[in-house]
């Protein structure tokens, strides 16, 4: 009887690690994902004052263009209504949209005055 229990134990342990195993190499590859999301979110100057359907709207016209003359135009066009929104929200952005059209990252905006949002 107690080699039938320990058997039991060490196939319940078994079952329990390949359980851990198979759930984190599921977990991994969607958090990596999320975090590749949020650092495409970060290069899109004013990113933190669009709401998700307009960062998916900037994001798919900047892919349908074709050089990046248009791109460059597109991003100057948008750098100048994300400052209009923050002024108009008494926040304040960069004045640079960064290279290369690069974001501010999470902590360029900032309440007028100072602090950070």
């Amino acid at each position: 009887m107690a080699k039938d229990t320990l058997l039991s134990r060490v196939i319940t342990l078994e079952v329990l690690a390949m359980v851990t195993i198979v759930v984190s190499l599921v977990a991994v590859p969607a958090w990596a994902e999320d975090k590749a999301n949020l650092q495409k979110q970060e290069q899109v100057y004013g990113w933190q004052l669009m709401d998700e359907q307009e960062r998916y709207e900037y994001q798919q016209q900047m892919r349908k263009m074709k050089t990046s003359e248009e791109r460059e135009v597109y991003r100057n066009r948008h750098h100048e209504r994300m400052q209009e929104r923050a002024q108009q929200r008494g926040l304040t952005l960069p004045e640079s949209p960064g290279l290369s059209g690069k974001g501010m990252g999470l902590g360029g905006v900032k309440k007028q005055g100072g602090g950070k949002r």
